[in-house]
Order: C-alpha cells, then structure tokens, then sequence
C-alpha cells in the first residue's frame, strides 16, 4: 500500500494542479513537499556514489537532450510555443528564469530521492514515473510524440535503476537528471524566447 501512495505522489500534485486548476507552481511544490514527506531521509543518498570516470562518461548523452530537444521540440508541439503553455499554467516572464533554476537543480534531487526506492521495489515504478509526466504534457505535444516521450521516459527510468545499481548510489543518476531537465527546459524556452 506504501508503494501505491508514493506512485500516486505526482499524480496527486498534478490532476488537481495541473489538469484542473493550471496551476504550475502548485503542482511541483505539492508534488516536492510530497517526495520530502516519502522520502526526505534519502536527499542524502543523492550525493552518495561518487565516480568521476562514469560521471564524466555518463555527462556526455544527458547533457546531449537540450540539444536533442532544440532540434525536436518543434516537431511534436501542438499549435502552441512552450512559452505559451508555461504561461497557461501560470508562469509568468519574471517567474520563467528561477522555474528553470528550480525544475533544473531542485526537482531532480528531490525526484531521484523519491523514485530510487521505488524502481527498486517494483518495475510498475518506470510506468508510473512516465505516466504522471504524460498528464502534464498532454495538451503541448502531438500524440505521437506524447506516446514517444512516455517510451523515452519509462526507459530511462529503467536506464537509471540500472545506473543506481552499477554505480552503487545516486550521485550520477541525480547528475544525469539534472543535466537533461535543465537542457530541456533551456532549449524548450529558447524556442519561445520569453526574453523579448
């Protein structure tokens, strides 16, 4: 039953924030407040596992999905820039800039703290960590490339326990999330250029 309501943590943030009320910044503090209450004792394993040869190996294909994503993300929008959908769930331009410090050094830690014990519990845990981001994106890309990101997403959730277990702790699965969500969220707005 633990399992459950800590699978169900996102999606208890995100229907009632994100697909009812539009509300981003309640969806990720009541998603984040969650995961400290699940799993704050383990923010300190984030740190642990420290290997700078596979860390610097590792770096190379995260830190790729910004670029990875400045040439895609074009293609698999629907009629709308992200800029615009940041801005439909109620990030404004003076909150754009400290999102993307916070959704690219915050929410990674906080996630992996939350998510490790549970891909290690249960392979249903990939699903579920790829199920909640598809609710958030449903209405920003098409439904081909909404089906290809949760594939991607449940992947490289698989792709992390194995890291996780091979590298015999957090540091680098952590790293790794955070190199890839704040490249993504770099080049998402960088196509919108909320600056102007």
């Amino acid at each position: 039953m633990r399992i459950f309501l800590k699978c169900l943590a996102p999606y208890l943030a995100v229907i009632p924030f994100c697909v009812l009320s539009q509300n981003a910044w309640a969806a990720m503090l009541t998603y984040h407040a969650q995961c400290l209450f699940w799993s704050g004792r383990h923010l300190p394993n984030v740190l642990s596992g420290w290997n700078w040869k596979r860390l610097i190996g590792l770096s190379i294909p995260f830190a790729c999905a910004g670029p990875l994503a400045f040439l895609l993300l074009p293609m698999m929008l629907k009629d709308i820039t992200p800029i615009q959908w940041l801005q439909d769930y109620g990030v404004t331009r003076a909150t754009t800039i400290p999102l993307i410090f916070y959704f690219g050094l915050i929410h990674p830690p906080l996630e992996q703290a939350h998510w490790s014990r549970l891909r290690q519990a249960t392979p249903w845990a990939h699903f579920a960590f790829a199920g909640y981001h598809g609710l958030v994106l449903y209405d920003l890309f098409s439904w081909p490339w909404l089906l290809l990101s949760l594939a991607v997403l449940a992947g490289t959730s698989g792709l992390w326990g194995i890291i996780e277990k091979k590298s015999n702790g957090l540091c680098m699965v952590t790293l790794s999330h955070i190199l890839a969500d704040t490249g993504i969220a770099v080049a998402a707005i960088s196509i919108g250029n909320p600056l102007n």
